[in-house]
C-alpha cells in the first residue's frame, strides 16, 4: 500500500503504523490510514465513544435527581387527555347547511324536435264488416258461341213410355245446329269434328220419379253425364267436359225405369253442346 500522508512530526502530526508503514495524522492511533480495515475501526471507535458519553450523561442526570430527593418526571396520561380535549375544543363548531333555495319557475317550452324514424308496421286488425253492395255494372259485350255448337229443346210436355233399357227424348224445337247433324226424330245428334266439348243438359218431369238420365254415345252412356238419384225427383241437371270423336251419335235418354212419365211443358228440357278445344 502506498503512503498517503507525508507530514513531518514537528508540524503537529503524530505517527502511526499500519502493516509496517508509517503514516502521519493529527489524531492519535492509526486514524491517518485510509485503508478499509483502519477506516472501519475508526467508525467503530467513534460509535463506542458516543454511546459511552451518552451513558455517562444519563448516569449523572439520575444521580443528581436522586441526591435532590426527586424522581424523574413521568408523563401524565391526563395531560394527553387534556391536550386531546383541548384539541377537540379548538375545532370549529359544525354549522348546519343553509336550506335550499326554492325552485324557480319553469322556462319557456323549447322548439319542436325533428320527427323520429318510422316505426315498424303493426299487426293486422280484425276483419271489418262487409260493406253494402256496389252499383250494378254495365252489361258486357255479347258473347260468341264457338263455331261448332248445338242447342235443342222440348217444350210440349209429352208423355213418354220409358223402358229400363232406355228411351230417347225428342228435342224438336229451339234448335241451333252448327257442326252437328240430327235425324228425322230429333233425338239423335251426330258430331262432325273430334275435340273437347262442354256438355250440359236438363230434364224436368211433371212429377217426381226414381229413374236415371244420361247422354248415350253410340248406345253406351257417357260416364260423366249419368244422374242416378236415390229417391224420386222431378229435375235432373248436369254440366261437364268430355272428349268426343267425329261421327259419335249422341242421345239424351231416360232409363232404368218401366212406366209412363210426362215432361214438364214450357221448355224445361234441353241439351247444349259446344266445342272448346
Amino acid at each position: 500500500m502506498s503512503q498517503k500522508f507525508y507530514y513531518p512530526e514537528d508540524a503537529g502530526y503524530s505517527t502511526a503504523k499500519c502493516r509496517g508503514n508509517t503514516y502521519f495524522s493529527r489524531y492519535p492511533g492509526n486514524r491517518g490510514c485510509e485503508c478499509d480495515e483502519c477506516q472501519n475501526k475508526l467508525l467503530t471507535d467513534s460509535l463506542s465513544d458516543i454511546i459511552k458519553e451518552k451513558a455517562e450523561a444519563d448516569a449523572d442526570y439520575f444521580k443528581e435527581k436522586m441526591q435532590s430527593g426527586g424522581a424523574p418526571a413521568k408523563e401524565n396520561p391526563e395531560s394527553h387527555e387534556g391536550a386531546q380535549a383541548k384539541s377537540e375544543d379548538s375545532k370549529p363548531a359544525e354549522v348546519d347547511a343553509p336550506p335550499a333555495a326554492p325552485a324557480g319557475t319553469p322556462g319557456p317550452q323549447g322548439p319542436k324536435g325533428a320527427a323520429g324514424p318510422k316505426g315498424a308496421t303493426g299487426a293486422a286488425g280484425p276483419k271489418g264488416e262487409t260493406g253494402p253492395a256496389g252499383p250494378k255494372g254495365e252489361p258486357g259485350p255479347a258473347g260468341k258461341m264457338p263455331d261448332i255448337n248445338m242447342t235443342a229443346s222440348n217444350i210440349s210436355g209429352d208423355e213418354l213410355e220409358v223402358t229400363s233399357g232406355g228411351t230417347p227424348l225428342s228435342l224438336p224445337v229451339c234448335q241451333t245446329l252448327s257442326g252437328f247433324k240430327e235425324n228425322k226424330c230429333f233425338d239423335t245428334f251426330a258430331v262432325s269434328e273430334a275435340g273437347k266439348y262442354f256438355i250440359t243438359y236438363k230434364v224436368k218431369l211433371g212429377a217426381g220419379e226414381k229413374l236415371n238420365t244420361a247422354i248415350f254415345r253410340n248406345l253406351l252412356p257417357l260416364s260423366g253425364s249419368i244422374i242416378s238419384p236415390t229417391k224420386k225427383t222431378a229435375e235432373f241437371e248436369i254440366s261437364y267436359i268430355d272428349n268426343l270423336e267425329k261421327g259419335d251419335k249422341l242421345k239424351l235418354m231416360l232409363y232404368n225405369f218401366d212406366g209412363k212419365v210426362k215432361l214438364q211443358a214450357g221448355g224445361g228440357t234441353f241439351l247444349t253442346i259446344f266445342k272448346i278445344a
